[in-house]
C-alpha cells in the first residue's frame, strides 16, 4: 500500500535490483480485492494453478491485471455465477525501477472511505506463481477527516 486520496488509491511495488520481468519468468501482476461486509458478486482469481489455500483461494470483486512486459493493464469485475466481465478503467501505471499503480475510486463505484482487502498475485502467462504479502492481505481502511 502506498497511499490514497479522495480520487484514487495508490500502490507501489519495488522489485529486486536487476530483476526484470520477461517472457520466461513472472510476467504478470494481478491485483484482486473484495470489500468486507458488503454484499457484491465475487469470483475466484481468474488464473490457472491457484493453490487451495487462503488467502489466494478467496473470492474477489475486482481484478486488475498488469502485463509487466508490455505495460498493459485491464480491469474486470465479478458478476453472477463467478464470472468476470471486462470493465472500463482509468487506471494508470508507471513502471521503471518500481511499479506504481493509481486506481480511481470512481472506476470502482465506491466512496473513497471504502475498506478493501487486496492481494497481489504474480503469474506467468496466466498461471499462478506466487503472491504478496505472504499469508496475508493488504488491508486498506481509509480514515478521512472532514
Amino acid at each position: 500500500f502506498y497511499g490514497l486520496n479522495h480520487l484514487n488509491f495508490y500502490l507501489r511495488f519495488d522489485f529486486k535490483k536487476g530483476v526484470q520481468p520477461d517472457q520466461e519468468s513472472v510476467n504478470e501482476l494481478h491485483l484482486l480485492w473484495y470489500y468486507p461486509n458488503i454484499p457484491v458478486h465475487t469470483s475466484p482469481a481468474p488464473l490457472a494453478d491457484i493453490p487451495a489455500q487462503a488467502p489466494v483461494n478467496y473470492l474477489f470483486h475486482h481484478h486488475l491485471g498488469i502485463n509487466l512486459v508490455n505495460k498493459f493493464c485491464w480491469m474486470q469485475e465479478a458478476q453472477a455465477h463467478h464470472n468476470w466481465h471486462a470493465k472500463n478503467s482509468r487506471v494508470e501505471i508507471a513502471f521503471s525501477q518500481c511499479l506504481e499503480v493509481s486506481i480511481p475510486w470512481a472506476d470502482l463505484h465506491k466512496e473513497p472511505d471504502s475498506s478493501l482487502h487486496l492481494i497481489a498475485i504474480l503469474a506467468d502467462h496466466g498461471k499462478f506463481r506466487d503472491y504478496l504479502p505472504e499469508d496475508n492481505l493488504i488491508m486498506l481502511q481509509p480514515t478521512f477527516r472532514t
